[in-house]
């Protein structure tokens, strides 16, 4: 009997360990479900780092574009004023047309 008693506990033992081995079959299955999970999450996050990456390119050109035209046309009327403050000045010394500058041959200047 003693036997018996000693085959029923390592029967006893035998179930508990198929019942922990089924139990970390599951858990291994659960993990590869998991990893798969988070490989399809990792490839949809790839893609909108590369939609992301063009938009920000995309945007950074744009507001270089930008800063450029605003740069061009503050000194665009910058070089404008100072034409036109020259034209003026020459136009205030020499007249509008500068006929008073304008150089003469002898033949043509009048005494």
């Amino acid at each position: 009997m003693a036997r018996s008693v000693k085959v029923n506990e390592l029967h006893i033992k035998i179930d508990d360990l198929k019942k922990v081995m089924a139990k970390n079959i599951q858990v291994v299955l659960e993990n590869t479900a998991s990893v798969e999970e988070i490989l399809k999450v990792t490839a949809e996050l790839e893609q909108e780092s590369v939609i992301f990456r063009k938009r920000a390119v995309k945007t950074k050109r744009h507001m270089m574009v930008q800063h450029c035209s605003s740069w061009l046309r503050h000194w665009g009327l910058i070089a404008g004023i100072v034409v036109a403050l020259v034209y003026f000045f020459a136009a205030s010394i020499c007249g509008p047309t500068f006929s008073r500058c304008s150089v003469q041959n002898d033949d043509e200047r009048r005494w």
